[in-house]
């Protein structure tokens, strides 16, 4: 499991983006879907049309994502740490 963090970490700072699947447990992935399907943050009106966002402020705060962010700044020090 460590090595597929440290290849992911590497990936990431080579390539600026990875995709590590099943990193999440089932409930944690059902929790963060249901909070997503309920959140109010993907919208945003502009003169003529919308785009897409997601603030802090405006519902994307979840306890869980500030843990995931947490929890990957550990797995991935040299990326996302302090």
């Amino acid at each position: 499991e460590e090595t597929a963090w440290a290849r992911f970490q590497e990936t990431f700072l080579k390539d600026g983006v990875a995709f590590l699947d099943g990193v999440l447990s089932p409930k944690a992935l059902k929790a963060l879907t249901e909070h997503f399907l309920e959140a109010t943050v993907w919208y945003t009106p502009l003169a003529g049309g919308s785009y897409l966002k997601a603030h802090l402020l405006d519902g994307l705060h979840a306890e869980l994502l500030l843990q995931l962010g947490a929890e990957l700044a550990h797995r991935m020090p040299k990326a996302l740490g302090p």
